[in-house]
């Protein structure tokens, strides 16, 4: 957690970096134990499954829709788990 910036945008479950990385020690254990259960059963939680689409300009002033990118902005517990 600790590689994870800080200044990240919010993600759609509200949750943020700091919350984490303030409880680190506290939440390892629960953490662990969730993401073996995830990662043996082979089925996160749906919660987990969804993200929110962002379009972000590829130029200064965007006049086209090829001039924009996608990206997914994907709740904290997915992007911990993905790392």
């Amino acid at each position: 957690m600790s590689h994870i910036a800080n200044d990240k945008s919010h993600v759609w479950d509200g949750l943020r970096n700091e919350l984490f990385k303030k409880y680190v020690i506290k939440l390892k254990g629960p953490f662990t134990v969730l993401f073996q259960k995830v990662w043996t059963s082979e089925q996160m939680p749906h919660s987990w499954k969804i993200g929110l689409i962002k379009l972000l300009p590829n130029v200064s002033s965007p006049s086209s829709f090829s001039q924009w990118r996608p990206i997914s902005l994907m709740g904290e517990c997915t992007r911990f788990l993905q790392k």
